[in-house]
Parts: structure tokens; sequence; C-alpha cells
């Protein structure tokens, strides 16, 4: 947003942005967030998914399906300049 507020003016002044979360389908998408099977710990099957930052860190995740339309439509009942981050769960 800031090239544009930069470079086009007229256009930063009537839009929003919505910035998303972590798609929770993105681990299809390559071994780095792909989900890990660990074994030996208490009853069951557990799966981690494993992220490039900060155990501690809380990241925002998303269901573009399911998600996308309740962002877009809190963006169009507000006055242009807002920036929305997306998210339905925030995991660490």
């Amino acid at each position: 947003m800031a090239w544009v507020k930069r470079d086009v003016p007229g256009l930063a002044k009537r839009m929003s942005c919505l910035n998303m979360g972590v798609f929770v389908a993105a681990w299809r998408f390559g071994t780095v967030t792909a989900p890990n099977l660990v074994e030996g710990k208490g009853v069951g099957e557990e799966w981690v998914l494993r992220m490039p930052c900060d155990s501690e860190r809380k990241l925002p995740f998303v269901d573009p399906k399911s998600d996308t339309g309740c962002f877009v439509r809190a963006l169009v009942g507000v006055e242009p300049g807002m920036s929305v981050l997306g998210e339905c769960k925030m995991l660490s």
C-alpha cells in the first residue's frame, strides 16, 4: 500500500486493503509447511504443521473459500483507507 500512496495518491484515497492470513490449504504447495506425523505423543496420532518462524509467534490462518466474503463485506461497509488482516484463527 505504501507504493500506491506514493505513486498513485488519488487511488489510495479511494481504496482499502485486505491482507489474508496463511491459507489453511497452503501446506499442499510445498514441503516446508506440510503436516508431519508426530508419533509416540500420547494416544492416537498427532499432526503438526511446521512453519519457518519463531515457535512462540502466532500466525493468522484463513480458509479463503469460507472467510474471504466476510472480510470483503466488512471493508465495503467502512470508509476507504482501511487495512484489514483477514484471519479466522491465530495458531502457534
